[in-house]
């Protein structure tokens, strides 16, 4: 009976060690405004912006590969890297989670694909550093009203 027990468990603890594959460095209560979040966010993307989502709280950085502590531009490259940046929360103080994966080069039927290989949690920190360097340093344009709704 309590063998029986065993592999349900085993099976219980795979499942949800597995439900989260990658993990991010998150950046807690930032209380910048969204628009300047997601400005700067996109400022501290490697080589730039590749990809936003319709609500735009999750930039993709363009591919790029790492050259003499340079980002370069992954073309016809066998690896390369890209960051992706989401910023969480419905109203201030929001969160910002920070993601850089490894994909390699795969020849298959279709042509040359790229798969998911792993996480760079040392890009991811630097690309966190360079948010963090641009979200202290306070903006020339800056409204005194941000953000302000009357309803």
């Amino acid at each position: 009976m309590k063998f029986a027990l065993w592999p349900t468990l085993l099976l219980a603890a795979l499942l949800t060690s597995c439900s989260s594959l990658y993990k991010p460095l998150r950046v807690d209560e930032v209380q910048s405004p969204l628009a300047e979040i997601r400005h700067e966010a996109m400022k501290a993307l490697p080589l730039g912006l590749r990809l936003s989502s319709p609500n735009g709280r999750e930039l993709n950085s363009l591919y790029y590969i790492i050259k003499n502590g340079q980002y370069v531009d992954a073309v016809d490259q066998n690896q390369r890297w890209t960051a992706k940046i989401v910023i969480l929360g419905e109203r201030r103080p929001y969160d910002v989670e920070i993601y850089v994966f490894k994909e390699v080069r795969v020849d298959s039927s279709h042509g040359i694909e790229y798969r998911t290989v792993g996480q760079d949690l040392r890009l991811a920190k630097r690309v966190k550093d360079e948010l963090l360097k641009r979200l202290a340093q306070r903006r020339e344009d800056l409204n005194i009203i941000d953000d302000f709704r009357v309803f």
